[in-house]
């Protein structure tokens, strides 16, 4: 019998609800369909924003990721993310935002892996210089956040 491991997605998110902008744009866009246009924004920011801050779009800016994050999180079924939707081939640049893992962490807890909204596991990365360099993670920071003894940090690769 195999054990399927629970997550715990939902976790406050600090910040302005932003999920309410993809109504917005549905409704007007119904009506005008100019408005359209604007959805240039959510096909060139992303990539912009990604040379310099990594996916931190995806996880804190963008509309359907806000509205996950706030209100689908809470209803979630809590089952594992498909393979399929994962990302492969995009390895994360050293130079963005990163977290560190104190090397004294003891791995019992792992409430990082819990509120993580991309299933990841953190603790893995304990005591190493480069930190948490997962291509998956979207440096939401809940992981900090969730961590009691507070041995996690974010900040850049050099940062300890």
């Amino acid at each position: 019998m195999s054990v399927q491991k629970r997550f715990h997605r939902h976790f406050p998110v600090k910040g302005y609800p932003l999920y309410w902008i993809i109504i917005a744009y549905l409704v007007i866009g119904y009506f005008f369909p100019v408005v359209g246009l604007l959805a240039l924004i959510c096909m060139v920011g992303p990539v912009l924003m990604s040379v310099w801050r990594g996916r931190y779009w995806c996880g804190n800016i963008c509309p359907r990721g806000n509205f996950f994050d706030r209100v689908l999180s809470r209803y979630s079924p809590h089952r594992p993310i498909p393979a399929f939707v994962r990302t492969v081939g995009f390895p994360y640049s050293p130079g963005y935002k990163v977290v560190h893992v104190d090397s004294t962490c003891q791995m019992k807890c792992k409430n990082c892996a819990r509120v993580c909204p991309m299933q990841l596991t953190p603790y893995e990365s304990r005591g190493e210089a480069d930190g948490y360099l997962h291509y998956d993670c979207i440096k939401c920071g809940k992981c900090v956040q969730a961590c009691p003894t507070k041995i996690m940090k974010m900040g850049r690769v050099s940062d300890k």
